[in-house]
């Protein structure tokens, strides 16, 4: 049966219909919509999901309008007022601006088919949620998916930003996984990995009421915070550095130290092979 069919029947015996496909025409505060329905007026409707899940669909998109009241006319049965769901995605490489007649394709009396079955396409693999996984899909390369024993938090999964290409080269990510030892597990991967306090000696600015962190607090943090160190490579300085002191030897008073091996591998060790530099913090 198709959405806009006549699917109820009132008190008094005259068909009704309970649902719609409209496309949006503006977008209202508190999250209402001005809609126009197939063959009717624009109707304003409400959104039938709380706030805590906000998902306001663009102009042009598509949403089902629930019906709440009805006008019986010669011509044709109208919504009056109505609940918006949508909107209406028919693929997950569509996510970000899919139109309403494209979304169509998901429907019966759509023109025109999905597309290419995205799990059919090698290079798409691992970028869109499994059936068994439970997902938060961002219109960007953002997504949060909820797997049996992990659970992921990733950023620019795209590749040069083609939907259908997964990025192997620098995807960022934060993964928690319950391991088979009862054990847990974080991985924070990303080309750069930033460890901020509030606290500290520091001008940044970490609270940006839209972007948190901009792009100028951004750099200044990668140009002014301090790299942390390579603990095992520390470790083997340091030990170089109690070999020579505990092994060097002075010919006479106020001479230099013989030139001993243990002396030379601390003079030759490049300092700067402890940093990592691509984790820092204040």
């Amino acid at each position: 049966m198709a959405y806009n069919d006549i699917i109820h029947s009132d008190s008094r015996g005259d068909s009704i219909k309970l649902i719609g496909y409209a496309t949006v025409t503006e977008v209202l505060p508190n999250g209402r919509l001005k809609v126009k329905l197939t063959g009717s007026e624009e109707i304003i409707c409400a959104p039938l999901l709380p706030k805590h899940l906000s998902i306001i669909p663009k102009i042009n998109q598509g949403v089902f309008v629930l019906s709440a009241t009805h006008k019986k006319s010669i011509a044709k049965d109208q919504i009056i007022n109505g609940y918006w769901v949508g909107p209406l995605i028919s693929q997950f490489d569509k996510l970000e601006d899919e139109d309403a007649e494209s979304a169509k394709s998901l429907i019966p009396e759509g023109p025109t088919r999905p597309g290419r079955d995205i799990e059919g396409i090698p290079k798409a693999k691992g970028l869109y949620p499994n059936n068994d996984d439970i997902s938060l899909q961002g219109r960007g390369s953002g997504d949060l998916i909820l797997k049996d024993k992990q659970s992921v938090l990733r950023i620019a999964k795209f590749k040069n930003d083609n939907r259908l290409d997964f990025n192997s080269n620098n995807i960022g990510y934060l993964q928690l996984k319950d391991n088979e030892d009862n054990t847990s597990t974080i991985n924070v991967v990303a080309n750069k990995i930033n460890l901020i306090s509030h606290n500290g000696s520091h001008t940044y600015n970490l609270s940006d009421r839209e972007e948190l962190i901009n792009s100028d607090s951004q750099k200044q943090i990668e140009e002014q915070s301090q790299s942390i160190v390579y603990g095992e490579k520390l470790v083997q300085f340091l030990s170089l550095i109690k070999q020579y002191v505990n092994s060097h030897a002075h010919p006479y008073h106020g001479l230099p130290s013989d030139p001993a091996q243990t002396k030379l591998d601390v003079l030759s060790f490049d300092l700067e092979s402890i940093l990592n530099k691509n984790i820092k913090t204040n």
